[in-house]
């Protein structure tokens, strides 16, 4: 066959495929595979039609000729793994990305997809390569290690026998005397330490576990008998208990034993400086910054107990200077904001150690317009845009879009000084230099004079007294043709544990604060409810004080249907782009519901879809909209 000829046959394929004609487009590609059976890329190309015409075995069969032709064919291999995974043959999956990450370490594209695989798989028993490419990838540094903090501790837990349900726990407070044996030889995986320092550890077993060892170690202490256990794994643990500012169940006996402990001994050796860090911050436990700044340089045989002077010392001291010198926009008078505030000056959120970079950076143009062909963007500066994060919280979706967007010059704001000053340190320490943070109340800013070509706002909108009032005021904003990436509580996620969800009295102070949040908490656990106890506790909000006082106890908190973003869409004259967080999986599942009628832009459909998959959205709507776009991008 004549390259013309392929080339305008293989151009026809991609149009059908485009075009959802997916049999036709098959047809065509056998055709050129038989002429030209040496391609990797025809055979690429036929497995995507196959696969999309719901032949994933036979597309399975076409990847593998294309890398049998071409071993490092990076982009067959990413869709074979798909595949795989499809077809419920997940090691197999999980092989390609490992192979893949040995050839080109830091490649962001198979990096995200073996992130977004391994989320979203559930283990029940060991798995060698999980575990391979689990350690791999938290040797990234474009990884948000969070993401893998689920997947890990499932294998943690299925890789040693005595972790495995309540046994291990249960059983502490008979075996004392072995107690720092026990915690070494469980501690020897590399996995569990590395998800105790570097993550928010979303599991009840490991909860249970982690407080079940720091109750017998502060008995260890309290009567004074010897502990033989490295002293590195005292401080990964207590780290954990600091990632998570102590939300997890404590008895009142505990505290007390701890205070009297800490009032009675007058210079701590560090096994018991390490014991007490599970139970209080360090300045808590000694207020001078001096003592743990001196502690950090003259101890170096203690990485974790470093890592964690340098967290809670260095940087609380960092971010304190960078408070007095946070610019403010505009003022704070509405009542609701103002409770937002010292919410989020007491618990800023989330707290966060990693960021997944976004990948290579491209400017807003390109990435825009490959992922809404024909968009409408006259008016709009996509090669330098002025971009708005509105509610930016600590700051990690803001560092990410600065990184994301090259040559993009973005402002990010937020009610919570403490929250603001989180960030900027992060951003600092990241060089970014394109983001600028500022204190302001998204009510006040309808009379500032800048125009922003992009605003997004996820999360924010549901915690203000009216969520549409601070939608519009953005979207005054926007430039003509404007972009806005919103994000919005879904009312039919959420429902299931509505119950659960209450307001924090007014009176108590910040310690009733944390006994009332860890009180309802516990109770939750203890609960066993059939359906939202067990949802909640996969959800890594409810593994911190912070997340889970937002999670469940916000000043302040409005959910939303489809339906209802559908008919304010189309108040406000914003047309529906698409959603942002929409996992491929989902993708395959909603076109199966809705077969060749399937559309993605269809908000009565994703009404349905979601009434029908309650946790599609179970973290919030991400949706992308435009201001007077083209027809093409209507809301349906």
């Amino acid at each position: 066959m004549a390259s013309q000829t392929w080339l305008r046959l293989s151009q026809e394929a991609g149009t059908l495929v485009s075009n959802g004609r997916f049999h036709e487009a098959i047809m065509i590609y056998r055709k050129i595979a038989k002429a030209n059976p040496r391609s990797p890329d025809v055979h690429n190309n036929l497995a995507v039609a196959l696969r999309a015409a719901g032949l994933p075995e036979d597309a399975v069969r076409s990847y593998r000729r294309a890398i049998k032709l071409d071993p490092n064919y990076a982009i067959a291999r990413r869709n074979l793994a798909r595949a795989l995974w499809q077809l419920g043959k997940s090691d197999l999956a999980l092989e390609q990305y490992l192979f893949l990450l040995r050839k080109a370490p830091e490649d962001c594209e198979t990096l995200q997809e073996a992130l977004n695989t391994l989320g979203s798989m559930a283990f029940n028993k060991p798995s060698a390569i999980a575990r391979r490419l689990l350690l791999r990838l938290f040797n990234s540094k474009n990884v948000d290690y969070q993401q893998l903090a689920s997947p890990a501790a499932q294998l943690v837990i299925y890789n040693n026998e005595l972790l495995v349900g309540r046994k291990g726990a249960e059983n502490l407070a008979l075996e004392k005397s072995s107690l720092g044996h026990l915690i070494s030889k469980i501690m020897l995986d590399p996995l569990f330490v590395t998800i105790l320092v570097w993550t928010i550890i979303p599991s009840k077993q490991l909860e249970r576990w982690i407080t079940s060892v720091r109750r017998c170690l502060l008995s260890v202490i309290v009567e004074s008998e010897r502990l033989v256990c490295p002293l590195d794994n005292l401080w990964a643990i207590a780290i954990q208990f600091q990632n998570t500012e102590f939300v997890q169940p404590t008895s009142d006996e505990e505290l007390l034993l701890m205070d009297r402990f800490l009032e009675k001994t007058e210079s701590p050796n560090l096994v018991q400086l390490a014991i007490s860090a599970m139970y209080k911050p360090l300045t808590e436990i000694n207020p001078n910054s001096e003592f743990w700044m001196k502690l950090r340089t003259e101890d170096h045989s203690n990485p974790c107990m470093r890592t964690l002077i340098e967290r809670e010392i260095i940087d609380r001291l960092s971010e304190n200077k960078i408070k007095t010198n946070i610019p403010q926009l505009t003022l704070i008078e509405d009542d609701t904001s103002r409770k937002v505030k010292e919410q989020y000056e007491v618990n800023p959120y989330p707290k966060w150690f990693t960021i997944d970079n976004g990948g290579l950076a491209e400017t807003l143009g390109n990435r825009i317009l490959k992922q809404f062909p024909g968009l409408e963007t006259t008016g709009l500066d996509l090669e330098r845009p002025e971009i708005l994060i509105a509610g930016c919280g600590t700051g990690r979706h803001a560092i990410s879009t600065a990184g994301r967007y090259w040559n993009s010059n973005v402002l990010a704001i937020d009610l919570s000084r403490s929250s603001l000053a989180f960030a900027i340190r992060q951003a600092q320490t990241r060089n970014q230099d394109n983001l600028r943070f500022a204190q302001a109340d998204i009510l006040k800013l309808g009379d500032r004079k800048e125009r922003f070509d992009l605003i997004e706002a996820s999360g924010v909108l549901h915690h203000m007294e009216d969520p549409l009032v601070g939608w519009h005021i953005l979207q005054g904003l926007l430039k003509p043709n404007g972009l806005m990436r919103i994000g919005l509580y879904s009312k039919i996620a959420r429902k299931r544990w509505e119950k659960w969800r209450e307001a924090i009295p007014n009176n108590l102070d910040r310690d009733q604060t944390i006994r009332f949040i860890r009180g309802r908490r516990e109770k939750i656990i203890n609960t066993h409810d059939g359906r939202s106890e067990p949802l909640l506790s996969k959800i890594v909000d409810f593994y911190s004080m912070s997340g889970c006082r937002d999670l469940l106890f916000h000043e302040r908190e409005t959910q939303f249907t489809l339906l209802e973003i559908k008919e304010v869409l189309k108040q406000f004259g914003l047309s529906f782009l698409g959603f942002a967080n929409c996992s491929e999986p989902t993708s395959l599942e909603f076109k199966k519901q809705f077969l060749d009628q399937a559309n993605p832009l269809n908000l009565d459909q994703w009404n349905d879809f979601e009434i029908c998959q309650p946790d599609t959205f179970i973290t919030m709507y991400q949706f992308w909209c435009q201001s007077q776009p083209e027809k093409l991008f209507e809301t349906q």
